[in-house]
């Protein structure tokens, strides 16, 4: 597949702003060939989406373009961890008017997903007009259920979501593409840029996030979507936490350009890939001094794939050296492309002067404690044991703090000083010359 991204800032002063790239699932897993250009920032948020962070200049704009692959299964992929559900899955959001008395009506009488989902297909009957990103407006659940004949895709999500919440059983909203040879029984939302959505519950007995398509069932007459889910689904973003956002690729266009942003393509062969993660040590300076021993480590992840349930084991060279992390680095997920940043610290046990050493660097997984990835020997700087005790980058901040404090109350009280002793001195030879003449 292929993806554009555009962004753009009107404003005179340098922008942040994020886009949401297709993430990992357990029914889904990503293969990013090329993202260009690299973000500030990559992160992933509450709800399992991969959320990257661009600057962007002032009075400019940035395309970004992402070349990937998915692989799409029947079976979860239970190495790939998901976003256990919160509090934040069954509140009422615009669009999931949970709370409504209709809504809540509906729910005593349909408690169960299945039951949710039959009453929705029931419920809605699919429009058939045309529809484009101009004339397309989101009706939430009240409107779908008082509007039957006008729903889509998102109303058929947007019903099921709002009935299950008020259940209380934990619902989604997923963004994405749909692979469809015949869009008359399988129809998508949008001309242009094809863009789908559908709902997931979470099942407690399964401890897992279920994906259904109750669209799909109305429009095919009554293909089973519950029951079975396919393969033709490729999920751009999660919307849980929030009803609307993030935003799925293709929907970040600039209004006076009409291009096609989302291009996706059937493959057979998914890449087969080793980790390949870089670390790079920084010799972290207080007043451009660089301090002997203490470090920050970045971990970087050179490949477009994501790997789970990673520890970094540093180990010296050295029998007399300790190495000494504010956290270890234990990492749950490391995203394609992304760097991570933690502190360390190298001191010798012996001595009291700093002492140059070899370090090894190893990664591991945690669940099976096997070596996922070698890295190359590296050269550090050791400090005294003395270092261990302001480890704490923010020791050190909080110390340079207090002397640049203190330096200034010093020079403030010294120069109040002076001045005073220099008034009292006018003062006195003033009343000194007064008298003289007085005299």
């Amino acid at each position: 597949m292929t993806l554009r991204y555009s962004l753009e800032n009107p404003t005179n002063s340098p922008a942040l702003t994020q886009i949401s790239l297709p993430p990992d699932t357990p029914f889904q897993k990503m293969h990013y060939h090329a993202l260009d250009p690299f973000p500030n920032e990559i992160k992933r948020d509450l709800d399992g989406n991969w959320i990257a962070t661009y600057r962007i200049p002032a009075n400019t704009a940035t395309i970004v373009h992402l070349t990937a692959e998915a692989k799409v299964t029947l079976d979860p992929n239970l190495n790939i961890p998901f976003s256990s559900p919160t509090k934040d899955h069954t509140k009422s959001l615009k669009f999931w008017e949970s709370d409504d008395p209709f809504i809540i009506d509906k729910a005593q009488v349909y408690t169960t997903p299945k039951e949710i989902y039959d009453f929705v297909v029931q419920s809605l009957e699919y429009s058939r007009e045309e529809l484009t990103f101009e004339n397309i407006s989101r009706l939430g659940a009240i409107e779908a259920f008082n509007h039957p004949d006008s729903a889509v895709c998102q109303e058929f999500t947007d019903a099921f979501i709002a009935i299950a919440r008020a259940n209380k059983i934990p619902a989604r909203r997923l963004i994405g593409y749909a692979y469809t040879e015949n869009s008359v029984l399988r129809p998508l939302s949008f001309e242009g840029d094809i863009l789908h959505s559908w709902p997931e519950y979470y099942s407690f007995e399964k401890n897992l996030w279920i994906q259904i398509d109750p669209t799909w069932e109305d429009t095919t007459g009554g293909i089973d979507y519950f029951k079975q889910f396919d393969l033709n689904h490729i999920v751009f973003s999660i919307n849980g936490a929030s009803s609307s956002l993030p935003y799925p690729a293709g929907a970040y266009k600039i209004k006076t350009e009409d291009t096609k942003d989302v291009e996706v393509s059937i493959g057979e062969i998914f890449p087969n890939i080793n980790p390949q993660i870089s670390t790079r040590m920084t010799q972290k300076k207080f007043f451009f001094i660089p301090i002997p021993g203490m470090y920050e480590m970045q971990i970087i992840n050179d490949t477009g794939e994501a790997w789970y349930d990673i520890e970094a084991n540093v180990t010296s060279l050295n029998s007399d050296i300790e190495v000494s992390f504010n956290n270890k680095p234990k990492i749950e997920t490391l995203l394609p492309f992304q760097t991570l940043d933690f502190d360390v610290t190298f001191f010798t046990r012996n001595i009291s002067i700093p002492k140059d050493a070899s370090i090894n660097i190893n990664y591991l997984n945690l669940k099976t404690n096997n070596l996922l990835y070698e890295s190359s020997t590296q050269t550090i700087k050791a400090g005294p044991k003395l270092i261990k005790q302001i480890q704490e980058t923010q020791t050190i901040i909080y110390l340079g703090i207090g002397v640049v404090v203190i330096a200034l109350i010093t020079g403030s009280i010294l120069v109040f000083r002076q001045r005073r002793e220099s008034a009292l001195r006018r003062k006195s030879q003033e009343a000194q010359k007064q008298t003289q003449i007085l005299q």
